[in-house]
């Protein structure tokens, strides 16, 4: 700018104002509470990254949290992630660190895809027997 400006003004000052920037983030998606785009604040985990997206649902597969992060414009990086194992054995050494554009995904259990299927008998055959 001053090289351009500069045969124009004598001198010039500039200032240089950043008005708006995307902040770091992390996506949270699947079977979690409050699924969403969340702002990377620091060192954050994927354990970090689903309580902060309100915990896993009723319907989450804890083992098999997939880990998405990209490694180039056209290649992802995709990490299985056991979070259910950590928890368990109360060593979270093997938690990966996120990183800004990290996307992380908890997926239905095998049950939980077929359950709809299922038939569920109607609440009228508790409340009365006699109509089988």
């Amino acid at each position: 700018m001053r090289s351009a400006y500069g045969r124009i003004l004598r001198d010039p000052v500039l200032t240089v104002e950043l008005r708006e920037f995307e902040k770091p983030y992390f996506i949270v998606g699947g079977e979690v509470a409050h699924p969403g785009k969340y702002d990377l604040r620091g060192d954050t985990t994927v354990l970090q990254a689903v309580a902060i997206a309100g915990h896993f649902s009723e319907k989450a597969k804890s083992s098999q949290v997939l880990l998405f992060r990209r490694v180039s414009d056209d290649w992802v990086e995709v990490r299985k992630v056991d979070l259910k194992q950590m928890v368990r054995n109360r060593d979270l050494t093997e938690d990966p660190h996120l990183r800004p554009g990290d996307m992380v995904l908890v997926p239905k259990t095998a049950f939980s895809k077929i359950a709809r299927f299922i038939p569920v008998p109607s609440l009228g055959v508790f409340f009365n027997p006699l109509s089988f």
